[in-house]
C-alpha cells in the first residue's frame, strides 16, 4: 500500500512539473463547463490574471473575452461536447491594461475508459503578434487593390495624326495627345526638348551645348 502511495505521489509530482511549466495557457474544465478543475501558470503571461482567479471565479474567462467575440467563444463551447475530435478557434480578450491579446485557443472532449465526457481539456496561445502581421498584410494588400482600381489604362488601337500627332476619339473629334492622355489617365506632362529637335529647330543652341 505504502509502495502505492509514494507511486501515485511521484507520478503525481512529475504531472505537476510538467503542467506547470508549460508555455501556453493550459486548462481542464469540468463536465458542466462550470468551473476549471486544472489552469496552468502560464495564463497570467497570456491574460494577465493568475491562475487562482481563474479557479475562484470561471466567469472571469468569459468576462475578458472581446465583446465582438463572445457570442463566438459561448457558440464553441456549446458545440465542444459534441466535437469528435479537437476543436479550433481565434478570439480577443482584454488585457488588465487595456490591450486586445488575439488567443489561439485549442480543445477537446475529455472521455474516461467508459466513453463517458468527463470535460474540456484545452490550450491557449497568444499570438497576437502573428495577427497583428497578418492583419497588417491585408491592409496592404488591399491598398494595393485599391490603388489598382484606381489606375486608367488606355488599349486599344488610337487613331493618331502621322503629321501632327494629335488623337482622334471616340466622337471623331482630334485633340492634342498630351489632352487627350489626361483626360483618360492620372498621367501629367512636363515638357522639354530632345537632342534631335534642338538640332533641327535651334541649331546655334545645340552647337554650343555640344562645346
Amino acid at each position: 500500500h505504502k509502495r502505492t502511495e509514494l507511486a501515485l505521489r511521484e507520478s503525481e509530482a512529475k504531472y505537476r512539473v510538467v503542467a506547470d511549466n508549460t508555455y501556453d495557457w493550459e486548462f481542464w474544465y469540468d463536465p458542466q463547463g462550470k468551473h476549471f478543475l486544472y489552469v496552468s501558470p502560464s495564463c497570467k503571461q497570456v491574460s494577465g490574471h493568475e491562475a487562482e482567479e481563474f479557479l475562484r471565479d470561471p466567469s472571469l474567462l468569459t468576462r475578458i473575452i472581446h465583446p465582438e467575440d463572445k457570442e463566438l467563444f459561448a457558440r464553441h463551447r456549446r458545440d465542444i461536447e459534441e466535437a469528435p475530435h479537437h476543436s479550433f478557434l481565434i478570439f480577443r480578450i482584454v488585457h488588465p491594461d487595456g490591450s486586445i491579446r488575439w488567443i489561439e485557443h485549442v480543445c477537446q472532449p475529455v472521455r474516461g475508459a467508459d466513453g463517458a465526457f468527463r470535460g474540456t481539456r484545452g490550450s491557449n496561445r497568444d499570438v497576437t503578434g502573428r495577427k497583428q502581421l497578418e492583419l497588417e498584410r491585408e491592409r496592404l494588400v488591399k491598398d494595393l487593390q485599391d490603388a489598382l482600381a484606381n489606375v486608367k489604362k488606355l488599349e486599344g488601337l488610337l487613331p493618331v495624326c502621322s503629321n501632327c500627332k494629335k488623337i482622334r476619339d471616340e466622337g471623331g473629334a482630334w485633340s492634342q495627345m498630351e489632352s487627350f492622355i489626361r483626360a483618360r489617365t492620372d498621367a501629367e506632362f512636363s515638357h522639354g526638348i530632345c537632342p534631335e529637335c534642338m538640332e533641327l529647330l535651334y541649331p546655334e543652341f545645340s552647337a554650343k551645348v555640344r562645346d
